[in-house]
């Protein structure tokens, strides 16, 4: 007889065969056991210790979305996604650079936060189940830095098409590397090794910035354009990491940020306003691109 689904305490984890839940033993309650996929659907609407994890990258979901169909919305030929009117109205005439690079940002961030969502919401059911959507959320967080890359690599060596394809290429192999390397458990599911995994592809970012200031100059606009999205979205990703890695605030109250106010729920929110900050960053470069072409 398959036992009934219920919400259970730390300590119970393991009395129910759940142990691979007991990641964080600062987390005292809320643990979602015997969830078929729809009891785990349906805690969507339930008090538990995911609830506003699912919830902060639904509504992620939901705003890089909005943000996603009103730039495919329009002509890329004669519009420009998100510009106020009067940067709008200087773009009149100039180069008519491809938004292509921006719409793949906005589709990558929307596929992060959906495999997010979906991997916190439903991998409760079991150990086997787990491992899929995990894996599914490896590849969400994967496409989410290489659609950082791409916008960025792709204005600042607009002029280059050589070195812009040839990093462009790497980050594709690096990607795909780490996918890989990511599925064996040893790195998968081992938190710091899958940090570390992560940030070897983030932290190739100093390469082609290391180009661009070695080419230009580091206060010219092409390095300058670079920079600002790497330190506007590294504030809060590395102020939400720094809280993931530390199990901060529960650490130091154990059981009291159970539902609300978690490390990981921190995290959450520092990843949809790091996406945010790196796409207003975006819209500069994509702007600066179209004003200035390839100079001569």
């Amino acid at each position: 007889m398959t036992a009934p689904a219920a919400v259970v305490p730390y300590h119970a984890l393991h009395d129910n065969g759940f142990a691979f839940m007991a990641g964080n033993e600062f987390i005292r309650s809320g643990y979602r056991v015997h969830y078929s996929s729809k009891d785990c659907v349906r805690s969507l609407f339930q008090w538990h210790n995911e609830t506003w994890n699912v919830w902060i990258h639904i509504v992620g979901s939901v705003v890089f979305l909005a943000l996603f169909v009103t730039s495919v919305g329009g002509d890329p030929g004669t519009t420009t996604p998100h510009l106020n009117a009067t940067s709008a109205a200087n773009l009149v005439g100039v180069v008519d650079v491809p938004q292509w690079p921006m719409i793949l940002f906005l589709s990558s961030i929307v596929s992060c936060f959906a495999l997010s969502t979906t991997y916190y919401l439903l991998y409760v059911q079991n150990d086997s189940v787990a491992s899929v959507y995990l894996q599914m959320d490896f590849a969400g967080i994967i496409a989410f830095i290489v659609g950082c890359y791409v916008p960025s690599i792709y204005y600042a060596f607009y002029c280059d098409p050589t070195c812009q394809a040839a990093y462009l290429g790497v980050v594709g192999v690096l990607a795909v590397g780490l996918f890989v390397a990511l599925g064996v458990p040893s790195i998968g599911r081992n938190k710091v090794m899958r940090v570390k995994a992560f940030l070897g592809l983030i932290f190739f970012a100093v390469v082609p910035i290391g180009h661009a200031i070695f080419a230009f100059g580091f206060w010219d606009d092409h390095v300058q354009l670079m920079i600002k999205p790497a330190v506007t979205c590294s504030v809060f990703s590395f102020l939400g990491l720094f809280l993931y890695v530390t199990r901060l605030p529960e650490r130091w109250y154990p059981g009291k940020f159970d539902v609300v106010g978690s490390s990981h729920q921190w995290w959450h929110l520092c990843v949809v306003l790091a996406a945010l900050a790196y796409y207003t960053s975006l819209l500069d470069h994509y702007t600066w691109r179209s004003k200035v072409g390839c100079r001569t």
